[in-house]
């Protein structure tokens, strides 16, 4: 679904929402999205960090510098301009919240191939604190959640394959089921609620219990 439906259905209920392209890697084009939320809406109270890569990286000893650095790029360096410039509004208007997605691979290797994308989300959490020590007393709260195993369809699996390695990482998830978008949010809507007041800094892990084997 385009970035355009998502806000006409959100106004179809009744919300407000508008679309802001940007470009994630560019430092002026996060300066120009966050000026022009401020512009629509007076302020920015909450920022949601939602945005990141995933691919699949080359073997370690094979992984270029480009890959490399175009992971950092998008999932550190972008959400970093993200954070000071949502942090410089949000303190000049009496505070806010932040929320980081990170992952579970930010601190296990369940999938080795996707170190260069781990490393980058174990990055994230370090920023993570950092920018909630340094914000605490301007009344910006900074936390990040860390998704484990998430179905995106509940359509069945087509590909035997696939299907054979779902099966597998289910029995690793404690509560024996796939977490869905719908859990990720609701971890995020709690952290930037007045229920989490008393919270920041924090790595919130959303996996399930796969992290507990």
């Amino acid at each position: 679904m385009s970035g355009e439906a998502v806000a006409k259905e959100i106004r179809d209920e009744g919300g407000q929402a508008i679309r802001l392209p940007f470009e994630l890697r560019d430092e002026a084009s996060v300066k120009t999205l966050m000026e022009s939320a401020k512009k629509e809406h007076g302020a920015i109270d909450i920022l949601v960090n939602n945005a990141g890569i995933y691919p699949v990286t080359s073997p370690f000893l094979e992984t270029t510098a480009e890959q490399w650095d175009n992971m950092n790029a998008v999932n550190l360096r972008g959400t970093f301009f993200c954070i000071r410039e949502g942090a410089r509004i949000m303190r000049e208007n009496g505070g806010g919240n932040i929320v980081n997605i990170s992952s579970m691979g930010s601190l296990r290797p369940a999938a080795p191939t996707r170190f260069a994308y781990n490393s980058s989300k174990a990055g994230l959490n370090r920023l993570t604190q950092d920018a909630a020590a340094e914000f605490a007393r301007d009344k910006i709260r900074v936390n990040a959640v860390l998704p484990g195993p998430i179905s995106l369809s509940s359509a069945p699996i087509e590909d035997p394959a696939i299907a054979k390695m779902q099966e597998l990482i289910l029995k690793k998830i404690a509560v024996r089921r796939f977490g869905t978008p719908a859990d990720i949010a609701a971890a995020v809507a709690f952290l930037v609620s007045p229920a989490s007041s008393f919270i920041t800094g924090q790595m919130i892990l959303a996996d399930g219990g796969f992290t507990l084997k």
